[in-house]
This record gives C-alpha cells, sequence and structure tokens, in this order.
C-alpha cells in the first residue's frame, strides 16, 4: 500500500487521502495525520465508519483525539505546512457562510 500511494503521489503530484475510522482504530488519527503529512499529502479526509456500532466509551474518547488532531493541525500551520482537514476546514467554511446551502454536496471522488 504504501509503495502504490508513493506512486500515485509521484505520478499525480498531489494527491487526497480518505482515513475511515472505527471504535478500534479511531486513537490512531493523530499517527495517520502525522504519517500523511511526513508523505506530503496535503489533504486528508477523516471519516467515521457509520456502519459499525459505536458504543459509549469510545464516543467519549473521540474528542480528545480530535483535539490530539487539531494541535497537530495548528503546529502544521505554524511551520507553513498548510493542511486540509475536512472534518475542520468544511466545519469552518459552513459556519463562515452561514450553514449549508441547498446546492452543498459531499466532493469525495470528483476531479480538482
Amino acid at each position: 500500500m504504501l509503495k502504490n500511494l508513493r506512486l500515485a503521489i509521484e505520478k499525480l503530484g498531489s494527491i487526497q487521502v480518505n482515513a475511515v475510522y472505527g471504535p478500534k482504530t479511531f486513537e490512531y488519527l493523530p499517527e495517520t495525520f502525522s504519517f500523511f503529512r511526513k508523505l506530503g499529502i496535503k489533504i486528508i479526509h477523516f471519516n467515521p465508519d457509520i456502519s459499525t456500532d459505536w458504543n459509549e466509551s469510545a464516543w467519549s474518547k473521540l474528542s480528545d483525539t480530535y483535539l490530539k488532531i487539531t494541535n497537530k493541525f495548528i503546529k502544521s500551520y505554524e511551520r507553513k505546512q498548510e493542511t486540509a482537514i475536512n472534518s475542520f476546514d468544511s466545519k469552518i467554511i459552513t459556519f463562515l457562510k452561514g450553514g449549508y446551502g441547498d446546492r452543498d454536496r459531499c466532493g469525495m471522488g470528483e476531479a480538482e
């Protein structure tokens, strides 16, 4: 998988990645962020697996995990390494424009 990721980056110049997480994997998201940034990936999508059962314990720990990602996100900007994380950027943009518009749609899989 790593070989293919590096090949995609080499051939395409830049890529987006989608990391789907569940109750057993969400605690690794800060390391996932660092891993992708070290590869030079600047657009990262973190999306929960909505088809699995989430227990209360996992939900209660998720905010701590996102706080860790937030700190890495901020440090990335401080080092002039801009990174787009859908979970953060889309919420900020939505807030700034006053909410979702009638034509807002998911853009995953669309060509840049």
